[in-house]
């Protein structure tokens, strides 16, 4: 088998173990006590009066913005990081899709 065969076989699996790992992230973050298609409106409530939103479910991720105590936010999940806090998946304009701490979020249902 010459090196062309054998690299397009790796990169097959790569993208093959690349897909799986996508796909289970976020069947992981859809794993929320009950999901709603069309979001649930909630205002940012934080402790520090600014909520920061985030790539993803930690302060690890990348920042992607931040919004100001009253910001109107779609809540569309939830989900515990490692460290078992929990984090709403949110989209806001003008940040789009993103996280944010539970703690920094008041649903409007609630």
């Amino acid at each position: 088998m010459n090196m062309s065969k054998i690299s397009k076989r790796i990169c097959v699996v790569i993208l093959i173990l690349f897909v799986m790992l996508y796909n289970t992230c976020f069947v992981m973050a859809d794993s929320y006590d009950g999901p709603s298609p069309h979001g649930e409106t909630a205002i940012i409530n934080a402790k520090d009066k600014i909520a920061n939103i985030r790539r993803g479910a930690g302060t690890n991720y990348e920042l992607v913005g931040s919004l100001l105590n009253g910001s109107r936010v779609e809540v569309y999940g939830s989900i515990l990081n490692s460290k078992k806090e929990k984090w709403h998946y949110i989209i806001s304009s003008p940040n789009g899709p993103g996280y944010s701490k539970k703690k920094c979020i008041r649903r409007l249902d609630a």
